[in-house]
């Protein structure tokens, strides 16, 4: 887990008992776990937005009628050009 051992984590445990108290402790993670979960959240409506942003993308784009040049080859029509 991370590169700490099972003996480096208890011994962090203790100093973050010692610095925080006890009656402190479940709000610490309380607020710890919100964080998280905020954060979670947050990375995963940014991944949907990408998502989606390129689905739309790939759909305009396939929806742009291909120009065939005078040598027969496919060339796709950039946005910017006039038929």
């Amino acid at each position: 887990m991370f590169g700490i051992g099972q003996t480096e984590l208890i011994v962090l445990l203790v100093i973050v008992l010692l610095i925080f108290g006890p009656k402190n402790l479940p709000r610490l993670a309380q607020s710890i776990g919100r964080s998280a979960r905020e954060l979670k959240n947050g990375l995963n409506g940014i991944t949907e937005d990408l998502k989606d942003s390129a689905h739309e993308d790939r759909k305009e784009a396939s929806a742009q009628p291909a120009v065939r040049s005078p040598e027969g080859t496919r060339v796709e029509r950039n946005e910017g050009e006039k038929s």
